[in-house]
């Protein structure tokens, strides 16, 4: 329980450091996920690092991730829906998702996606969906776990 509840703090300050770091945009739902903790360790270091190279939008957070209804129902979000923070032509967007889609490959593990790939959404926005594979490892936010 002291673990869950470490990593609980860790996610809830990682998240609202990239939540004011000026290099991300996201959704009402999104930022209060990320302010909550309620988000996957490997998903925040992934954003964070992909942050790094282009200013981007969180869209939204889901568990729709492998694995997904198997882990315990205090799991956190292991699918983020991204988008260039521009997100205001189809050429800023064709630029955008091969940027990050080339970067995700070349993170090491446990920071390596399950899934990533564009899809349209209902509304029809399309976005870089990252999903992460159940069970969320514990940990990985403290200082002994190299960042991706």
């Amino acid at each position: 329980m002291v673990a869950l509840n470490a990593d609980l703090a860790d996610r809830k300050a990682s998240g609202d450091a990239l939540l004011g770091s000026g290099r991300v945009e996201a959704s009402a739902s999104a930022s209060r996920q990320l302010s909550a903790g309620q988000v996957d360790s490997r998903l925040v270091l992934t954003i964070t690092n992909l942050a790094s190279e282009l200013p981007l939008d969180i869209v939204g957070f889901s568990d729709s991730g492998p694995g997904a209804g198997t882990a315990y129902a205090a799991s956190p979000c292991r699918s983020a829906d991204l988008t260039d923070v521009s997100d205001a032509s189809a050429t800023a967007a064709a630029a955008f998702m091969p940027s990050m889609l080339a970067m995700l490959p070349t993170q090491s593990a446990p920071y390596v996606a399950a899934r990533a790939g564009t899809i349209r959404l209902a509304g029809g926005q399309t976005v870089l969906r990252i999903e992460f594979a159940a069970p969320s490892p514990l940990g990985l936010l403290r200082a002994n776990y190299p960042i991706p």
